[in-house]
């Protein structure tokens, strides 16, 4: 009894680390389309029949009503696609799950000292135009020098990628080694590396003891209902600083909370997925 008692605790206070880091990430609790968008950008491929997807609204205490309510709104709006029962992300969100899982797998091979470079040379824009362009290049893990010049480390094929999207658009990209100037002073100006570290750091501080927790609690019980939840709040605020770390070289920057981010979340996620398939069939057995 004592054991069961302090394991209780131990996971209370677990839970309540973790929503002390989501207030501090700024992360807003999920309405019914933010929380159905983040399962399915989680989800690969993005495709889950909606009776699943209902189940897994309960858990954040939300009715199949208003579930299927957001699904209709996102279909109406080309958020998702339906067919037979089941939804798939579609357009511009599918873009978006690529940025995720880019940031979340770390690039192979060496750098060579080469630098790309994304200009913007259209005289004008719209609003919409730049907000694109921005997401785009923060997704492609480039920082902004300046208004409408965005750098990166070329250990990663990405930028020329999303230049070549823009084609036409009044957007160049160039790819060479800096012919003056430091490549760590460069990397430091376009990145607060430290504050990134630190929150890695962070993420993995909170996000590795619910993991435990998931695989150390019984399955079909309260604690593990209630886990769920917090783990892929979490695990969304992972997801977020991830997409935009930059996963520069290692002769720029030490990223090693980063990269252990990287693994813990991967680790977490196989975990969590587990634990959900298991409550949802424990839950519709009942």
């Amino acid at each position: 009894m004592l054991h069961s008692v302090i394991a209780v605790s131990t996971s209370r206070d677990i839970q309540q680390d973790a929503r002390r880091l989501l207030a501090e990430q700024e992360l807003t609790p999920f309405s019914a389309r933010s929380l159905l968008l983040s399962f399915l950008l989680g989800t690969h491929p993005p495709d889950v029949p909606a009776a699943r997807l209902v189940d897994f609204g309960d858990l954040f205490g939300l009715r199949a009503g208003t579930i299927r309510t957001a699904l209709s709104r996102m279909t109406a709006a080309g958020d998702v696609e339906a067919n037979d029962g089941r939804y798939r992300l579609t357009g511009r969100l599918l873009e978006r799950q690529r940025e995720f899982i880019r940031g979340q797998q770390r690039p192979v091979g060496e750098w060579n000292g080469d630098w790309w470079t994304v200009l913007v040379t259209a005289d004008a824009r719209s609003v919409a135009e730049r907000r694109r362009f921005r997401s785009a290049m923060e997704g492609a893990l480039l920082g902004e020098l300046r208004p409408d010049t965005w750098m990166r480390p070329a250990n990663s094929d990405a930028p020329g990628e999303v230049a070549a999207a823009f084609g036409g658009s009044g957007i160049v990209a160039t790819r060479g080694p800096l012919a003056v100037g430091d490549d760590a002073s460069l990397a430091a100006q376009l990145w607060d590396v430290s504050s990134i570290e630190a929150t890695s750091a962070r993420i993995v501080d909170v996000l590795a003891p619910l993991g435990a927790d998931l695989a150390a609690t019984e399955v079909g019980g309260d604690d593990r209902a209630a886990l769920l939840p917090v783990t892929f709040e979490v695990s969304a605020v992972a997801v977020r600083h991830l997409r935009t770390e930059p996963q520069l070289p290692s002769e720029l920057a030490d990223s090693s909370a980063s990269q252990a981010l990287r693994s813990t979340y991967a680790e977490v996620t196989a975990l969590f997925r587990s634990a959900l398939d298991e409550h949802l069939r424990h839950h519709a057995s009942v």
